[in-house]
């Protein structure tokens, strides 16, 4: 069996891009697969671990990803001794790893919507008092326009 690792370098993080690695060794059936982001860089590594011609044509799909999105810039290729996990096991791993981002992003924003709802809450009460401080106003300034009136006028308008 062969192993390689490839350090792919570009536009690769926060796009995807490791679930587009999985994609395509799970068409050629690559039995053995890893990949993750290297925190120190713009680049995910990938080890792949099969058959001599699939992990080749592996390789060749992924150094022709240079255009679109994700833009592939550098794919270094290197022998790997080390062993490489079964892709269901990797499949496992990533979509743990979703999940816990997942509940990340959806507690940050449910923190986000609670000060957000909180700030609307307020600002509805605000606007419901001064829309009864308004209200008010009015009939104030009406009864005082009433009471102004000559005595006649003020007993008609009452009726």
């Amino acid at each position: 069996m062969k192993k390689v690792k490839l350090t792919i370098r570009g536009d690769v993080q926060d796009v995807g891009f490791r679930l587009c690695l999985l994609k395509e060794a799970q068409k050629l059936s690559i039995p053995n697969f890893f990949a993750d982001n290297l925190s120190d860089e713009k680049a995910v590594i990938a080890l792949v671990g099969g058959k001599d011609k699939v992990v080749d044509e592996y390789v060749e799909v992924i150094k022709g990803m240079r255009q679109g999105n994700p833009t592939v810039i550098e794919v270094d290729v290197e022998e790997y001794k080390g062993s490489v996990r079964a892709i269901g096991d990797y499949v496992d791993y990533l979509h743990t790893e979703q999940l816990i981002k997942g509940v990340v992003v959806i507690e940050s924003l449910r923190t986000e919507l609670g000060t957000k709802l909180d700030t609307l809450d307020s600002t509805l009460q605000n606007v419901g008092q001064q829309f009864a401080d308004s209200v008010s106003a009015g009939f104030r300034h009406i009864d005082q326009r009433i009471h102004q009136l000559p005595k006649k006028v003020a007993d008609e308008v009452k009726k």
